[in-house]
């Protein structure tokens, strides 16, 4: 079939038309939509594309040229979490991104982590310039469902909706 491509880009002022990304075939339509939803950051001169099911991370300039891009299951609580049978195989779709959020030269993702699709609990810390780079894990202990996320200086702060409560939890600058 050829490359395809998975967004186009309109650029107004010129009235140009610039195609990025590509398309990933899976089995059904369902599992194709599942598979396409992605968060999009604005991030310098460009954007960054986060699978919400598919575990990669890209960066693209506003031309749509991919500058940089990561695999997810080189994470180990990504890896341990992804089951053949949901990514592989295209049944059951597998959340892996519930937030993220990008902050100066960093993103943090908040990723599901435990058994059976069932909770977020851990976020992930990248560094973020020529290339895209694992930098810490944070273990939500004491979350039992985290839907979203903010930070607040040296502070992650986020919502708990299993409990309806805000927590506080400290970054650790290493």
């Amino acid at each position: 079939k050829g490359r395809q491509e998975a967004a186009t880009i309109m650029n107004l002022k010129i009235k140009e038309f610039c195609q990025v990304g590509y398309l990933t075939t899976m089995y059904d339509d369902i599992s194709y939509r599942f598979r396409s939803a992605r968060h999009l950051l604005e991030y310098q001169d460009g954007f960054l594309s986060i699978g919400k099911f598919v575990p990669v991370i890209e960066q693209f300039d506003f031309n749509g040229n991919l500058k940089a891009s990561f695999d997810m299951k080189t994470i180990p609580v990504v890896f341990d979490n992804l089951k053949e049978k949901f990514i592989l195989k295209g049944r059951t779709p597998y959340f892996i991104t519930t937030d993220c959020l990008v902050k100066k030269d960093r993103l943090y993702l908040l990723v599901r982590d435990g058994e059976n699709n069932s909770s977020s609990k851990s976020i992930i810390e990248f560094y973020l310039k020529d290339s895209i780079e694992v930098k810490k894990h944070y273990s939500l202990t004491g979350s039992e469902e985290v839907s979203n996320f903010t930070i607040k200086e040296d502070t992650f702060v986020v919502f708990d909706y299993a409990s309806s409560q805000l927590k506080f939890y400290p970054i650790e600058e290493k």
